[in-house]
């Protein structure tokens, strides 16, 4: 398969590509993430701290919902 984030039944069955890997992304840090508690989102920690969502069925883009870093000093 191509890599990127999939999401799936707990069996492992119906993967689905959500977000393709793309160089020009941030990358998810420590392999943590987590599903809204509706099912919608799909949300982890890129590099730098930020927080990125995605639907997690893959419609609509990513967001950058949290920064930190440099223009918070």
């Amino acid at each position: 398969p191509q890599s990127g984030i999939y999401t799936m039944n707990h069996d492992g069955s119906d993967y689905k590509l959500i977000l393709p890997s793309d160089p020009s992304r941030p990358t998810p840090v420590y392999g943590r993430f987590l599903m809204s508690h509706d099912g919608r989102y799909v949300f982890w920690q890129g590099n730098f701290n930020s927080i990125y969502r995605v639907n997690a069925d893959g419609s609509g883009d990513l967001r950058e919902l949290v920064k930190t870093g440099a223009e918070y000093t």
